[in-house]
């Protein structure tokens, strides 16, 4: 009753989400991309289901009913889900067929959904499923189905694609440990070791060790065999897995047993024995007892081996299990030989052979060994595939970086001719100023000394008429006075204008204490003042100031200042040239100043050179 209220809760959420659903995406018709965060998310559906159908697993007719409703309103999910229970719970009673039926059905309902991860779990049960009637053809061309896709799979469990791998290899490796080809099992059983260590699950280190020992067991490398067996015990007993635990003594008490050592091979065999009694592992049970049987029938215990044998044949017979029926009458015959029972024997040896299971180790090789090539050939064509749209996305890659690399060379070309002309361009305007200040050059010059002769000649006849016209008539002598005056003037001019011509062709730059080069500037002018009686003082806070300057510049500069200053100062009045050196600043003022005794007006003369000390 709880169960179909469990089912019919489940189908109400399904319902129910499907609702909230088509709600959501017409209340957000323009973000079809957008997850929905709820409690009816299809991941919490998924596991919702997967809790359910784990409780109803050991309930056939449960799943059975899960199943028809399933069907019923298509839920392939759901579905999928039970058809793998089912199959596993015929497969754990010994109904291969039925299992093998169930294992289909999972497989295409997988495929249906176009889920990898399950793909292969139902392709890796089918294997399993096959191996435990013998059919080891059909065994392998399902694990090499499920290692192609392992290989194509891309999803974000990773970890559980990778167990899902360390099972198909470890499948793949015990079939031709079954065809007793040990070497190409050990292939694949060290690609499994590898994923097993990645994956850090000690259920799948264990199984793969075992499998590992049994490949050095077969080779008679039997220390190498115990080692790997010890190791795979410890991983069973970190798993806590009863049933792997037994199978470790199982292999352990058989490799004592080859080796002669018979106590030992009892201990382990017993040990395990006992444990497996009150379980349902009736497989592992079966094994265990048929070589307790076995080492009885050395030891020489025949009453023991005798009913331990019985024991397996009634197991096996219950469960119509033929290939044990098979092992076990060829061991009773063997035993019944040993006690002179050679009647018995030879009719035990008879049922053995009526038992035994027609099967062509070179048939199951050559077809194993083809499904191994087909699977080989079509991961060199994934291979060559993926090769191939590496190839191409290389290429396109180099054809990008060539098509930038050619467009970079042609705005690199294009600016270096921009610069080319532009540098081009202002090198000829500097040419062409250069000429333009060359041409001004000797047009003043020219300009200059053609007007100096004729300004000279009429400075000399204003002189001599001014001594002639002085004493005879006053008037005209005012008039040439001013004729004088003005022929000086622009004789003046004309010197400041060659004087600056020659300013602009010598800019010669020196490094020298401008102190020193001012003060001799500054005693050019002391017969000028002496003169005039005019109080003439040079005052400076440093001795030394060393700089780059142009000395016709400076020389310029303070002829015209202190001329200027001579001039227009009167007698008996103040002219101060100063120099004061701020350090802190790193500025050096120039200061001319006249102070006139009588009055408080000051003529204030300033120039202001700055540099670095």
């Amino acid at each position: 009753m709880r169960i179909k209220k469990r089912i019919y809760f489940i189908d109400y959420l399904k319902y129910l989400f499907f609702a909230a659903s088509l709600i959501m995406m017409a209340c957000h018709p323009h973000h079809p991309k957008k997850v929905l965060q709820s409690p009816f998310h299809p991941e919490n559906y998924y596991a919702t289901i997967d809790s359910l159908v784990k409780s109803i697993s050991a309930d056939t007719v449960a799943l059975a009913n899960y199943l028809a409703l399933s069907v019923s309103t298509g839920d392939k999910y759901a579905e999928m889900c039970v058809y793998d229970k089912l199959g596993s719970y015929f497969l754990r009673t010994y109904l291969y067929h039925r299992a093998i039926g169930y294992h289909k059905a999972y497989l295409e309902t997988a495929e249906s959904l176009g889920n990898i991860l399950y793909q292969i779990r139902a392709l890796n049960c089918l294997a399993y499923d096959f191996s435990q009637i013998r059919a080891y053809d059909i065994t392998a061309e399902y694990f090499f189905k499920a290692l192609a896709r392992t290989n194509k799979c891309e999803i974000e469990t990773q970890i559980e694609l990778e167990r899902e791998k360390v099972k198909t290899l470890n499948g793949i490796g015990e079939i031709y440990l079954s065809i007793n080809q040990p070497n190409e099992a050990n292939i694949f059983f060290q690609d499994a070791l590898q994923l097993a260590v990645d994956v850090r699950n000690p259920e799948d280190m264990a199984q793969t060790l075992k499998n590992m020992g049994t490949v050095y067991e077969l080779n008679k490398q039997y220390d190498s065999a115990h080692a790997l067996y010890q190791k795979s015990l410890e991983y069973h007993i970190k798993s806590n897995s009863v049933s792997g635990l037994n199978n470790c003594f199982w292999h352990i008490g058989n490799l004592y047993m080859i080796e002669g050592d018979y106590e030992n091979a009892l201990v382990y065999l017993e040990s395990a024995h006992v444990s497996l009694l009150h379980t349902s592992d009736r497989l592992n049970r079966l094994n265990v007892t048929i070589s307790l049987g076995e080492v009885n029938i050395k030891k020489g215990n025949y009453a023991q081996a005798e009913v331990y044998l019985q024991n397996a044949l009634r197991v096996s017979s219950d469960f119509s299990l033929s290939d044990y029926s098979e092992k076990i009458y060829f061991h009773l015959s063997d035993l019944h030989m040993m006690e002179g029972k050679h009647a018995l024997a030879l009719k035990e040896r008879s049922l053995g052979d009526a038992y035994a299971v027609i099967f062509n180790n070179e048939m199951n090789l050559s077809r194993i060994t083809m499904h191994r090539l087909n699977y080989e050939k079509e991961m060199k064509v994934d291979e060559m595939n993926m090769l191939t749209r590496q190839y191409q996305i290389k290429e396109e890659k180099t054809r990008k970086a060539l098509t930038i690399t050619v467009i970079f060379i042609l705005i690199l070309i294009l600016v270096i001719y921009i610069l080319i002309q532009y540098f081009g361009l202002k090198k000829g305007k500097n040419q062409k100023n250069l000429q333009l200040e060359k041409t001004k050059f000797e047009f003043y010059t020219k300009i200059s000394q053609e007007f100096i002769i004729p300004v000279s000649i009429l400075i000399g006849l204003s002189e001599r008429l001014k001594k002639n016209l002085q004493d005879n008539n006053a008037d005209h002598a005012i008039e040439m006075e001013m004729i004088s005056r003005q022929s000086e003037t622009i004789f003046s001019l004309i010197n400041e204008m060659t004087t600056l011509n020659n300013l602009q062709q010598n800019k010669k730059v020196i490094n020298a204490n401008i102190i020193s080069y001012l003060r001799n500037l500054y005693e050019c002018f002391v017969p000028m003042v002496e003169t005039k009686q005019i109080d003439y003082i040079f005052s400076s806070n440093v001795s030394e100031i060393y700089l780059d300057y142009i000395p016709e510049y400076i020389r310029v500069i303070m002829h015209n200042l202190l001329n200027h200053a001579v001039t227009y100062c009167k007698e008996y009045t103040n002219i101060t040239v100063s120099i004061h050196c701020d350090r802190k600043k790193n500025v050096t003022p120039l200061k001319l100043y006249t102070t006139e005794l009588a009055s408080i007006r000051k003529v204030f003369y300033m120039f202001l050179i700055s540099t670095f000390l």
